[in-house]
């Protein structure tokens, strides 16, 4: 598959939100055209304090700056529990589509709902389910403040995330609020990725992420600046998406193509490795943050997005089951 040097991926001014109403009708046009077309987006002017990054960004460089012995006071003895550390190829994103590649050439520190998500846990859900829904965070011992820096973002993030639903709500031409109550308890989740600086080649098939869609309904990526690697499959090839200062990368995940019954697209991505050889530091982190609506919303095809002649093409799903399956797919 070749590689289109163009950007695939509009920048997109998301202060038009809280300007005028003719301001805030251009921005969802133009997020409707962006969700329809790749389904990905920069917005810049997102109002996130940057003070609030800073120290989630330096506290997360610090943590993975620390001894091995440090990081792994912050794992757990389950396999498949989602909010603690993961070493180096513990996972393997291009699995969740059902490829057998190797492992991950990354680490990551994943951080879970700060609120319980699911008011009731059923007696009968299946095992690895009601362990997923009762996980909770493991904190490491240092650094001082990693915590309630990572925590501090996880709140900033998620209020941005709800206005970006907002905006996704009138761009499908329903009521503003139409996602505010399958988001009281949700399932969001952020993680902090390291991808090392390689030090011996990769396996054949080997990426720093494989190959993947994401499993929820909004992602946001916030990527070191001048470090690239991100990619989006688009128009038949891979295309780079760059790292601009004070942006935020946005796309959706498999639970809004379905909401929208594939309206919009849901689309593959990858991180792929740096040069072996490279005069540019190649150790490259993200912060990334996945809004997901409460365990037991029901996901199927809103109804602005079905003509009247279509079906759904997509059996109703519960929203945490299906990100809890997708999850306990990818970990080795």
């Amino acid at each position: 598959m070749s590689i289109a040097k163009e950007n695939a991926v509009p920048v997109l001014d998301f202060g038009l939100f809280t300007k005028s109403a003719t301001d805030r009708e251009l921005l969802v046009q133009q997020v409707s055209t962006a969700c329809e077309n790749s389904g990905f987006m920069i917005i810049r002017n997102h109002g996130v304090s940057e003070r609030v990054i800073d120290e989630c960004w330096q506290k997360s460089i610090a943590f993975f700056d620390s001894p091995l012995e440090n990081r792994m006071t912050a794992t757990s003895d389950e396999l498949a529990h989602p909010y603690c550390y993961h070493g180096i190829e513990a996972e393997s994103l291009a699995k969740s589509l059902g490829d057998a590649t190797p492992p991950d050439l990354k680490e990551t520190f994943n951080v879970g709902p700060l609120d319980t998500p699911c008011a009731v846990v059923d007696q009968d859900m299946r095992p690895e389910f009601s362990a997923f829904v009762n996980a909770r965070n493991i904190w490491p011992q240092q650094p001082a403040g990693f915590q309630n820096a990572l925590e501090s973002y996880f709140k900033h993030i998620r209020v941005l995330s709800d206005q970006v639903m907002e905006v996704f709500a009138l761009a499908l031409r329903l009521p503003h609020d139409y996602f505010a109550d399958r988001f009281s308890r949700p399932m969001s989740a952020m993680r902090v990725i390291n991808y090392p600086a390689l030090e011996k080649p990769p396996l054949a098939g080997q990426l720093r992420a494989g190959a993947h869609t994401d499993y929820g309904t909004l992602t946001l990526l916030l990527q070191q600046n001048s470090r690239s690697g991100l990619q989006v499959f688009s128009g038949g090839q891979w295309q780079d998406v760059p790292a601009i200062p004070g942006t935020f990368v946005v796309n959706i995940g498999d639970l809004m193509a379905r909401w929208t019954n594939d309206r919009w697209t849901s689309t593959l991505h990858r991180v792929v490795n740096p040069p072996m050889v490279s005069a540019v530091p190649s150790r490259r982190q993200s912060l990334v943050f996945f809004h997901t609506p409460n365990w037991e919303t029901g996901i199927e095809c809103i109804p602005t997005c079905l003509a009247e002649s279509e079906k759904p093409r997509y059996e109703p799903v519960l929203a945490g089951p299906h990100l809890a399956g997708k999850f306990i797919s990818t970990v080795e």
